[in-house]
């Protein structure tokens, strides 16, 4: 888990946009080539085994994110302009790999915060299995 922020009762309190700031800000200030984070819901756990296998589990989901590039705009007072962050949204029953930040099960997509929203795009993003 080196190297990965976690927040939990991620949809019932809204998190993703805090989410993206964090991974942003890690980007832009600590000279890091990528950030990863993991959200997750109430009544949800992410179970993960010695070899960094996890499984999720629970009555929510799972959100596993990674950023390999640095936002756009991130600076006091100006909203955060950060494109392209991979998402896969998990739920119970579905594992996902952290070392190779791989899942099987699961929805992909890519993530836009702009103009203080964040939207989401189909695609294969969170490396599908």
């Amino acid at each position: 888990m080196k190297g990965v922020i976690t927040d939990s009762h991620f949809r019932a309190r809204d998190r993703l946009g805090r989410l993206l700031v964090f991974m942003a800000r890690i980007l832009q200030d600590q000279g890091v080539d990528q950030v990863k984070g993991i959200g997750i819901d109430e009544r949800t756990a992410v179970l993960v085994d010695p070899s960094g296998q996890a499984q999720v589990a629970g009555a929510g989901s799972a959100y596993f994110l990674r950023a390999t590039h640095k936002p756009e705009v991130c600076r006091p007072g100006a909203p955060l302009t950060f494109r392209g962050v991979e998402e896969r949204e998990t739920r119970a029953g579905d594992r996902f790999d952290l070392l190779s930040w791989t899942g099987k099960g699961g929805t992909g997509s890519f993530l836009t915060a702009e103009s203080a929203s964040v939207r989401s795009y189909p695609g294969r993003a969170g490396g599908v299995q």
